[in-house]
């Protein structure tokens, strides 16, 4: 699957309470493997209370 780019924006968890946007590499599928396009996301309020 050839990509516009080769990184993503990310959540990243580094700590507890400690969470992060940053970018990080997309990794390519292997064998018997597939690679999705994911168009939006949510976080509900009551999951940052982890």
């Amino acid at each position: 699957m050839a990509a516009a780019t080769d990184k993503n924006l990310s959540a990243i968890l580094f700590a507890v309470k400690d969470l992060r946007m940053g970018e990080r590499p997309i990794p390519q599928p292997g064998p018997n493997q597939v690679q999705l396009k994911i168009e939006a996301v949510g976080i509900c309020g009551t999951d940052v209370h982890y």
